[in-house]
């Protein structure tokens, strides 16, 4: 462990949030995330998560960790976690993505409306979803 750059990226399923719970995840992403650096992006479509988290090794574990302890996480599943070079969300403390920001073709080529899809989603089609997230949000208000 140490300063080592890192990203992971989950999915968790969700019942349905209370009315401000996202908006207060997001805002506590936000407010503590730049103290750590980390950054990220979060995807959500009403059923479920799916986060990628960059920067120091030990955060993102550890948020991670409490993310799973979470009970409006279910059924969180480690997806993916690698050594980066650089953030590729290094504008973002955190992102946010929903389904309605994207167009069909993009819920197609991706199976962004169902878990058990993104749950099989390979290395190399991870790696082209963060990549057209970060695009999505570098050229947009995400």
């Amino acid at each position: 462990m140490g300063k080592e750059l890192i990203q992971l990226i989950y999915i968790s399923r969700t019942d349905q949030l209370a009315e401000g719970d996202l908006g207060a995840i997001l805002a506590a992403s936000r407010r503590n995330n730049p103290r750590h650096n980390i950054t990220g992006v979060l995807f959500f479509n009403s059923c479920f998560f799916l986060q990628v988290l960059e920067g120091p090794q030990e955060h993102v574990e550890h948020i991670y960790k409490l993310i799973t302890h979470d009970p409006r996480h279910r059924d969180c599943t480690l997806l993916t976690q690698v050594p980066i070079d650089q953030h590729h969300f290094a504008n973002w403390s955190m992102a946010y993505v929903s389904i309605d920001h994207l167009t069909l073709e993009h819920s197609n080529t991706f199976g962004l409306d169902q878990f058990e899809t993104l749950q099989k989603l390979s290395g190399d089609q991870l790696l082209k979803f963060v990549q057209f997230l970060s695009d999505h949000c570098n050229n947009s208000s995400c």
